[in-house]
């Protein structure tokens, strides 16, 4: 019986973490699917702020890559996501290597990020938690927005890039630098190419309105890492939490047959004893 019981106890436990399991599935595929409706909603906003942009004079930025580049890189805290957050950290080593001296220092977005990237002599200037809901971006882009801002104002950077994992139409996540700072000429002329419009006179200071689009641009820029970032996140949990029920369901089948033949053992067994007692009672009343 005491093997029958370790085997109840086990399936026991097994069934309470394949409803935990099950929870967290649950939680990701809401806000796989927020993130997702936000990330479209954002596309639309994008093309209407490029369409405004196509207003101002491209000659007016700066064709001069940028000098020194403030690396953002965009893990995760929450578990059940695989290996997630170390492809990130492993590609963010990779770009500030190829960065050099042009590297101006790495924002780590995540404890384990932090932890990560410390462990590989990264030069951290600043890190902050990341969220695990699209509730929590709008808090997360606007201090990176404000991290950004103060290194350009020091001249301690006149660029930024986000390292972030991205999931592209296949499914498969794969993480990726992208430019923030400054946007790129080539874009915005491309778009007024195939938009064109007149530039008429819409302002009279118009290196204030192109400073103020340009820090719209940036958050814009962000918000998106941060969203698709968040979506990738939750669609590894959903691929991860999917195979380690199946794995659950495997284990808790396994454990059903063993039960029911430890079982069926224990009945024979006690079947036997009552038998064999009855034999000797019979035996006893008989002498």
């Amino acid at each position: 019986m005491s093997d029958l019981r370790r085997v109840e106890r086990r399936m026991g436990n097994l069934r309470t973490i394949k409803e935990i399991i099950h929870s967290m599935r649950a939680l990701s595929a809401v806000q796989y699917r927020h993130a997702s409706q936000g990330l479209a909603s954002l596309r639309s906003y994008t093309e209407s702020f490029l369409r405004g942009l196509t207003y101002l004079d491209c000659s007016s930025l700066s064709p001069v890559p940028p000098r020194r580049i403030l690396l953002i890189v965009m893990g995760s805290d929450q578990g059940l996501c695989g290996p997630l957050t170390a492809r990130i950290v492993e590609r963010a080593m990779h770009r500030s290597r190829e960065l050099g001296d042009r590297l101006a220092g790495m924002v780590a977005l995540g404890r384990r990020t932090n932890d990560l990237l410390e462990a590989q002599g990264a030069a951290i200037v600043a890190t902050h938690s990341t969220p695990t809901s699209v509730r929590g971006i709008d808090d997360l882009v606007g201090w990176v927005a404000q991290v950004i801002g103060r290194f350009v104002d020091e001249k301690k950077c006149d660029g930024a890039e986000v390292t972030f994992m991205r999931l592209s139409n296949s499914g498969e996540s794969q993480p990726e630098s992208v430019r923030v700072l400054p946007i790129d000429r080539a874009k915005l002329a491309e778009n007024a190419k195939s938009r064109p419009v007149c530039r008429p006179r819409l302002y009279e200071r118009p290196d204030v309105v192109t400073a103020a689009l340009l820090r719209e641009w940036t958050y814009i820029e962000v918000y998106r890492c941060a969203l698709e970032a968040l979506a990738s996140e939750h669609d590894a949990r959903l691929r991860t939490t999917d195979a380690a029920t199946h794995a659950l369901e495997r284990k808790l089948e396994e454990l059903r047959l063993e039960h029911n033949h430890l079982r069926q053992e224990a009945i024979t067994e006690e079947l036997l004893e009552t038998v064999s007692g009855a034999q000797d009672l019979l035996a006893r009343d008989e002498g």
